[in-house]
Formats: structure tokens, sequence, C-alpha cells
């Protein structure tokens, strides 16, 4: 016989676990299960460390290169010491979770789920069954089809941390924001970088301005970044690669101390056995949902990575709150995904919401693009980081369709603009008529210029 429960979640991760608090918070009886680390990739391999570690990277950049103030500073770093931190915060995290998951209305198994049938789910050797599941199993590392690779010592994000010695050569296969991101962090500490990208350039979902205006500045740093490459074969910690438009073209090696692979995640739905519960997937071959989360099977619902949209700890924290209400609360909530902003936490960042010039161009919609360049604001010449822009796509009647921005401290301004795209009056006349203080980064929206395009 099953284990009879009110509520399943499987995943533990950001919005598993909320979901999961909540329910036993409610007095309804709840099992959440996950063979792995609580807190998901966000946590314990993701956002966090990976943060921390930038941080750390910043500030040593940042501290070697002070001769504009009239400061002369030499930093020194401790690599070791350096992961620690990172790990440090995810330790800080998993106390955390320890004492809020202590509640004795929740169950929490630790070990890989697989549908039975349409209400029953199997973990380790007990069967569990109830009205209401919740899928909450995040994403995985896509780890391409490369001759050689399976046998090669590579870094990802889930063992970064565990890397013992510096390494003063770095090869990053894949040029997405992660790949990008840990570049900046080896390129920052002094590492010889190299990015190979199979597309035709970095940061791909990105609009091209913005991603060539990243690209030319790190190349200017000293980071090689190659483009339309296709890599032939990896071999002891030696890359060997052509180009992707030719594939007769000259092979070339490229020898490193460390390989990091980050080519993109994929909805993690291995093992679920989906197929046993009616649950289909969408053509992003994550799960599919309808507005409310609800699966293909009415008894199940799925959000955050899994669905395969908005791979973000932040959208998934959301769709946790809306999944709440619409299942407990019997309300009706849905997510407008072109609201949810989103960071690549490069230096600088770049940071937006909404709809990007290129998915405009693409859909041939009818705009009206404002730009400002951050070089306008004169804090961030007093702070000696005046690269990048901002640009605003509206429509005609000045309604703000998207925002992008690469520049310094993008990450933290992009959250005036989701809050006026979120208002009553999301318009390009509130930003202007909005007064910033003088002089702060922000004040840049107060050079936004309408550009004939």
């Amino acid at each position: 016989m099953a284990d009879q429960y009110d509520v399943i979640v499987i995943g533990g991760g950001t919005a598993g676990l909320k979901i999961a608090m909540h329910a036993a918070s409610s007095k309804l009886k709840t099992a959440m299960i996950d063979p792995g680390a609580l807190g998901g990739t966000c946590l314990n391999t993701g956002c966090i460390p990976s943060k921390a570690m930038l941080q750390a990277s910043h500030l040593f950049h940042q501290t070697n290169n002070l001769e504009e103030f009239g400061i002369t500073a030499t930093a020194k770093f401790d690599f070791k010491k350096v992961l620690a931190r990172a790990q440090g915060m995810v330790d800080y995290g998993q106390k955390s979770i320890e004492m809020s998951i202590r509640n004795p209305n929740l169950t929490t198994i630790r070990e890989p789920a697989e549908f039975i049938n349409d209400t029953t789910v199997k973990a380790g050797d007990k069967e569990l069954t109830a009205k209401t599941i919740i899928i909450s199993t995040g994403s995985k590392n896509f780890i391409p089809p490369i001759k050689g690779l399976d046998n090669t010592d590579y870094i990802t994000n889930e063992n970064i941390l565990q890397t013992k010695k510096f390494p003063k050569k770095v090869v990053c296969i894949g040029g997405g924001y992660i790949a990008m991101e840990y570049a900046t962090f080896f390129n920052e500490l002094g590492a010889q970088v190299t990015v190979l990208e199979r597309l035709p350039t970095i940061l791909s979902l990105i609009d091209e301005d913005v991603s060539s205006t990243l690209h030319k500045a790190y190349e200017e740093e000293g980071m090689i970044i190659k483009t339309g490459i296709n890599i032939i074969e990896v071999s002891n910690k030696t890359i060997t690669f052509n180009d992707l438009a030719d594939k007769n073209s000259k092979q070339e090696t490229i020898n490193a101390d460390a390989i990091v692979v980050a080519t993109g995640r994929i909805p993690n739905i291995e093992g679920l056995q989906l197929e046993k519960a009616g649950i289909k997937l969408n053509d992003k071959k994550g799960i599919k949902v309808n507005e409310q989360f609800q699966t293909t099977n009415k008894n199940v619902y799925a959000i955050g990575d899994v669905i395969g949209d908005a791979l973000f700890a932040h959208a998934a924290s959301r769709e946790a709150h809306i999944i709440i209400d619409n299942i407990f609360n019997k309300a009706s909530r849905k997510l407008n995904f072109d609201l949810i902003p989103w960071a690549v936490f490069t230096h600088p960042p770049i940071a937006g919401i909404g709809l990007s010039e290129k998915e405009a161009q693409k859909k041939k919609v009818n705009y009206r693009l404002f730009k400002a360049n951050f070089a306008r604001a004169a804090k961030t010449r007093i702070e000696n980081e005046s690269r990048g822009f901002m640009k605003i796509l509206t429509d005609k009647a000045g309604k703000i369709l998207g925002v992008t921005m690469m520049g310094l401290r993008a990450d933290e301004l992009i959250h005036e603009y989701v809050a006026v795209m979120n208002s009553t009056s999301p318009t390009i006349e509130t930003i202007q008529n909005t007064i910033h203080v003088h002089p702060t980064i922000a004040e840049v929206a107060e050079t936004l210029r309408e550009k004939s395009r």
C-alpha cells in the first residue's frame, strides 16, 4: 500500500522548498522528494557560489587598477580561500534550510522519484500517493557530445568549488551567460582565458550590439574569444577545433590547465517516468503546462526550470507563489513571462526585461528606440567605469516593450524599469518624468533620446 499524503513535491530547490514548507505550515501532510542537496542549483552550484566568486575577482581586479584614482595598491589572492568563502555561503544556506524544514507535517525523502501512475510516486523503496503533486526538479547541464570529453577532467558549475589549484590557462567551452561569468572570474584573477563558442556570437540570446560591445571590451582586456567554432576533439586538456562554417578548414589546437564546460542547461526530467502519469512534454523538452502550471495530468503541476521557460531562480520563486495561490487558495493566477527580468554578471553586468530589439525585429514589431550611453552619467566617470549603454523599446504610444542595458550596476538599475513596466503607467514618459539623484548611475535615464533605426 502506498503512503497517503495531501501534497507531494518532487524537487527541493528554490520553488519546491517554498511550496513544501507552505503546505506543511498549513497542516497538510506533505512529502518532499529530492536525492540531491536541498536548495537546488541556485544555492549549491549556481547563483550563490558563482556570485561570491565574482565578488572576489571584481575586488581583486579593481584593487590592481586604482592608478586612475591616485592610489597605488597591489592585491594578492588565495584561490583556496576564495572558493572556501563561496562554499561558506552555500553552507550557510544549507543550515538555514535544515532549520526551516523541521516541521512535523513535512517528510523529506532523499531518493530519486519516479511515477508509477497518475497519482502515485516511487522514491527508493517507498510508494507515495497524493491528489496534488508538484514537479520542481529544475534543470541540468547539457554536456555536448565532443570526442574525448568524457575521458577528460573538466570543470562545470557542479564541481568548480573543488578546484585544487588556480589554473593559469583556462578554456571555456561555450559562450552563454554561465560560460561568460566563469570567463570573467578567471580573467579578472589573471588567468589567460579563451572562449570557444559554436554560435556566431557570445551571449547569442542578447542583442548583438550588446554582446559585441562586451566581446570587444574583453578582448581589450586580454581574453581570447573565438566564435563559429567546431570543437573536433578534447584530449588531456588539449582542444582541437576548426571553423564551423568550413569543415575542411585548418585545424587549430589549444592547451589548457583547466577546461570549463558551460554549454547550456536542459529541463531535468531524467528518471521521472512521466509517461506513466500521462504527462506530456513541450517543444523545449520541458514539461508541458497550462497558464496555471497544471500539466496534462490534472493532479500534477510543474514549475521552474523543468518547464523550459525562464530558467532563473527568481522566476521559479514567483511561480511558487502563484501555484500556492492557485492550488491552496483556489485562485487562478498566471505569470506574465514577458515581465521577468534577467541579468548576466559580467563586467560590466548586462540586464534586461521584456522584448529585445532582436526579438522585435524577428516578430516584425513596429517600435520606437530610445538610447543612452552610460558615459553621459557623471557618476560612471567618477567611478572610472563608463562603458556600456541602455536602450528602451516602446510602441508608438510610448508604452515600454522592453529594456536592455549593459553598464555599471545594470543588474540593480534594471529594477526601476521592472517596476515601471509592472505599473499602471508603463511608459517612457514615466521614466523621463522621474527625477534621479545627481550624481548617480541611475541618472543615465535622464539622457535617453529617441534614435532613428
